[in-house]
């Protein structure tokens, strides 16, 4: 009995001995895999995720296209730059976009419902994140909606300048093109016609493709100012600051001198490069004398005894018979 009460002694002794060391193993061997993963964690660089392979969704298979490499090579190795944000960006203006930063943009090409054919709807890594020069910026690209096709009628776009708003959208509908309008001041077009056009005309495009145009809302309206009583100095200033003329003349008045005494017009709101006309005042009219009346010299009489008589006349002699 006492031998068999040792065996089982020493084999408690050995069992418990096994299942501590085995317990110690896993503690260190958890140890030094959270070791490992923190330095692994450490030596990403900020902003940077692991790689993680994005899902593509079951129905399509969207077309990928690698951009070149960064135009411009890094001044100084490991530099991080900040991903700008391309979403809303057209495809060319994206790619320029990441390749000013140094970056390389990847282009995929998808369907998708409520975005512009052309134009970007999704980018990874996402924009702000700071990343090593030479990284790899996804983008999507609307193909326009599920079910379009590839292959889009071209249309020419036509002349709308002159045109009125309405009669360019009714034009532009017809040939299956939109629409976007601008109201500008203009003094030569008359207001609500078509001044300029972004796309011009005879260039062939995709129908549904957008037309921006500038559409003239007439000559700019400004405020008249009132510069009563101002001096000739103040008064041009305040008129030119609103892109008025000024015409100048003056008269006599009871006014300070040099001051405006009247305009026209008087107020109210005029067409910008209207001239304004203004009188300053020379001041009170000099008064000019008038002379003393000068009255006349007696005249002298004349002397009698140098007066001639009138002469007596004779009478004639009548011959006798």
């Amino acid at each position: 009995m006492v031998k068999k009460g040792i065996a089982i002694l020493l084999f408690l002794l050995v069992s418990a001995g096994f299942l501590y060391g085995f317990i110690s193993y896993n503690r260190r061997l958890s140890k030094m895999m959270n070791q490992e993963i923190e330095q692994a964690e450490a030596s990403l660089e900020p902003g940077e995720e692991p790689d993680e392979t994005p899902e593509t969704p079951a129905h399509e298979e969207p077309e990928t296209v690698i951009g070149t490499e960064p135009s411009e090579e890094p001044e100084e190795a490991g530099k991080l730059i900040s991903i700008p944000n391309v979403v809303g960006l057209k495809e060319d203006d994206a790619v320029n976009a990441l390749k000013e930063q140094g970056l390389v943009p990847e282009i995929h090409l998808e369907y998708i419902d409520g975005v512009e054919k052309g134009y970007v709807f999704y980018q990874r890594p996402p924009k702000n994140n700071e990343v090593p020069v030479g990284t790899v910026v996804s983008f999507s690209v609307s193909r326009g909606p599920y079910g379009s096709s590839e292959t889009t009628a071209k249309v020419k776009v036509p002349d709308l300048k002159g045109k009125t708003e309405a009669q360019a959208k009714v034009i532009l509908s017809g040939l299956k093109l939109k629409m976007k309008s601008v109201g500008v001041y203009s003094d030569t077009v008359n207001s609500g016609q078509i001044i300029s056009q972004d796309i011009p005309s005879g260039r062939e495009v995709e129908a549904g493709s957008t037309v921006s145009v500038n559409v003239s809302l007439g000559r700019e309206l400004v405020d008249v100012p009132n510069v009563m009583n101002k001096s000739e100095a103040d008064a041009r200033a305040l008129i030119e600051a609103r892109g008025l003329k000024i015409s100048v003349r003056s008269e006599y008045s009871e006014k300070t001198q040099g001051t405006v005494i009247s305009q026209s017009p008087a107020s109210g709101q005029t067409a910008k490069g209207t001239t304004i006309s203004i009188t300053l005042s020379r001041g009170p009219q000099p008064v000019t004398p008038v002379p003393d009346p000068v009255e006349p010299e007696p005249e002298e009489p004349e002397d009698p005894g140098e007066t001639d008589p009138d002469p007596i006349e004779e009478p004639e002699e009548t011959p006798i018979g």
